[in-house]
């Protein structure tokens, strides 16, 4: 299964996409292709922590960043650096050229807080922005 994975995976990034979009899978392209930011972390202990990711592209094509939930790459981490429960999380988006785009997520860390998001292995600490 995971041969079939990575051949897609591959073919996916070898072809052109419909609307031009450079395919993004890794952490190490992410960072390259996109400047990322905590902008706000809504936390409410015993509940669901809300996170809101800020993306922008100064390129002139698109970026599609491919395989987060389904690959399990989006990853939230407490103060003691324990992973938390993630409870929402879309597979891909797609900023446009030139533009910015906020993407939003869900997890579960129970009463701690989030200090961290990673998209793969890309590190957004939270402390930048957003309310406890």
């Amino acid at each position: 299964m995971t041969g079939v994975e990575k051949g897609v995976k591959e073919g996916r990034k070898a072809s052109n996409s419909a609307d031009g979009a450079l395919v993004v899978s890794s952490g190490k392209e992410l960072q390259s292709a996109l400047h990322g930011e905590v902008l706000h972390l809504d936390s409410v202990p015993g509940a669901s922590s809300a996170v809101t990711l800020g993306f922008s592209n100064a390129a002139d094509a698109p970026v599609r960043v491919t395989g987060l939930a389904m690959g399990g790459h989006v990853t939230a981490l407490d103060d003691d650096g324990y992973a938390c429960k993630t409870v929402s999380a879309i597979n891909e988006f797609t900023v446009p050229a030139k533009a910015k785009l906020k993407v939003d997520f869900a997890f579960d860390c129970g009463n701690k807080r989030i200090a961290m998001v990673r998209l793969f292995d890309a590190q957004y600490p939270s402390e930048t922005r957003g309310t406890m």
